[in-house]
């Protein structure tokens, strides 16, 4: 996390705030760092991995990816997006998924949330647009994280610091050019597919 902080603190000046998204106070104090500071650029990027039968989850299995991958960042873009509307400009980036076009078999719960997310981004994005306010759906192919350390092809999944490259160099707001998706693909495909 450092490097990548320290690689777009090189392009732009920005704050990292951290914080438990299911926690009222976190939203606050996001709220309340907005309206004091200002918000150029939001990326939501919380996210929590989940995969097994559908069927043998409890209501917490599925209940926590959703808050997280879904709710969760409608409710941080609910309150950090009328300070960009009013300052009538701003860019926020949703960190979505490969399994937001197109879930494996097991991903039924991470799939719809991710599905979800991108929904609320499409929309968001036509209601934003009169006020100058870009909404990105970002959907990375598997990454070389923590949440996927169970995968034995780890090493050849997208690197993190080159993905947050990627996305610090397509923040700049354009007068002529919204982007919208984007699809971050692994160099090396999975085996069987071309």
């Amino acid at each position: 996390m450092a490097k990548t902080v320290e690689r777009c603190n090189k392009a732009m000046r920005f704050a990292v705030v951290l914080g438990d998204l299911t926690n009222e106070g976190t939203l606050l104090d996001l709220e309340q760092f907005a309206a004091e500071r200002g918000v150029g650029v939001l990326i939501n990027n919380a996210g929590v991995y989940s995969n097994g039968p559908f069927e043998s989850m409890d209501d917490k299995q599925i209940l926590d990816p959703l808050w997280v991958n879904l709710i969760a960042p409608i409710c941080v873009t609910r309150r950090i997006y009328p300070y960009m509307k009013k300052q009538r400009s701003g860019v926020i980036v949703n960190i979505n998924s490969a399994a937001g076009i197109r879930g494996g078999s097991g991903e039924t719960i991470y799939a719809a949330a991710k599905h979800g997310l991108k929904g609320f981004s499409q929309t968001l994005r036509d209601e934003a647009r009169p006020y100058n306010v870009q909404v990105m759906d970002v959907f990375p192919g598997a990454m070389n994280t923590t949440m996927l350390s169970h995968r034995n092809d780890l090493e050849d999944c997208i690197d993190v610091a080159e993905a947050a490259e990627i996305i610090c160099t397509l923040l700049k707001q354009h007068a002529s050019v919204s982007i919208s998706d984007v699809y971050l693909n692994r160099v090396k495909p999975l085996e069987g597919q071309c």
